[in-house]
């Protein structure tokens, strides 16, 4: 079993952007598991209201923080190390990367407050302190069944609005065909909700030369509730394909935005596996569904 670690910032083939930590990190913490907390006190009354009810809080502003050794041979050395550690700055919002495990995960951060303490009584030329603090305006880690990020353009979030070019990677967690009552079983690995993308296309495209009107696509939670319900209110025909984002809350018809034809709330899937259950005016259709696992 692999130690949970961090790897490195950014990912980019010429490396400028690329900045590879060392193997032994003294430590390191996020804190995407805190939530915001608003209480007020009532006159007269113990204790005090939770703002928030009993409903799901908000997460606070998100935080990586790691400490660690840097070594040198001379001071010149030295410098040129602490130059770099600083230069991350200008980086900006970059993924900032870890192993857990067997698997790789990462967040979208950017360096906020390099600090590199000199103690001149532990010979500064040959070894100093570094603690680095990221910032993440989106708290959560993230991971695509295990892979590991690499230099050049990993396939994530792959394909285009133009369905009939449309490239699915390994984000991918469903395609299939379905029809009028049909269900497709995904899985969120991780441990919080997550945006997906729904893609309908015309099962055997311009071949075929059919349509699918109205398609929906919706869960229920364990009580047999309607959670996430999603449908489009239209036809689509063979050659081309409706893509509904939920991360940018985007709904394209080829590259022509077609937001106002949706209806229903953006599609957010939980974590574990859940069945996603389907409705079709008419026809066949083909359902292709990405996420990334994701987790706080």
């Amino acid at each position: 079993m692999a130690i949970r670690r961090p790897l490195q910032f950014g990912v980019d083939d010429t490396g400028l952007y690329e900045y590879t930590f060392p193997a032994k990190v003294q430590s390191f913490r996020d804190n995407f598991g805190d939530v915001q907390t608003v209480s007020s006190r009532v006159i007269g009354a113990s204790g005090s209201i939770d703002e928030y009810g009993r409903g799901v809080h908000i997460t606070a502003n998100g935080n990586v923080s790691m400490t660690y050794w840097i070594e040198a041979t001379d001071q010149d050395e030295m410098e040129t190390i602490r130059d770099k550690i600083k230069g991350l700055v200008a980086f900006g919002t970059q993924p900032l990367i870890f192993q857990h495990d067997a698997e790789y995960r990462w967040c979208w951060a950017y360096l906020n407050a390099p600090d590199i303490t000199i103690n001149s009584a532990q010979a500064p030329a040959n070894k100093q302190r570094v603690t680095l603090n990221f910032r993440v305006d989106n708290p959560t880690w993230y991971s695509i069944n295990s892979a590991q990020w690499t230099t050049g353009t990993p396939v994530l979030w792959s394909g285009t609005a133009n369905s009939g070019t449309a490239v699915h990677g390994s984000t991918q967690k469903y395609r299939g065909t379905v029809e009028d009552g049909g269900t497709a079983q995904v899985i969120n690995n991780g441990n919080a909700y997550v945006p997906a993308i729904i893609e309908w296309t015309v099962a055997g495209g311009t071949a075929v030369g059919g349509t699918v009107s109205d398609p929906r696509v919706y869960y229920n939670d364990r009580s047999g509730l309607t959670v996430d319900d999603l449908s489009y209110a239209g036809t689509i025909v063979g050659g081309e394909g409706i893509w509904i984002d939920a991360r940018d809350y985007s709904v394209k018809r080829g590259d022509i935005d077609n937001l106002t034809w949706s209806r229903g709330a953006w599609m957010n899937v939980p974590p574990g596996t859940v069945d996603l259950l389907v409705e079709l005016g008419a026809g066949t259709a083909i359902l292709t569904v990405d996420f990334y696992d994701r987790w706080t």
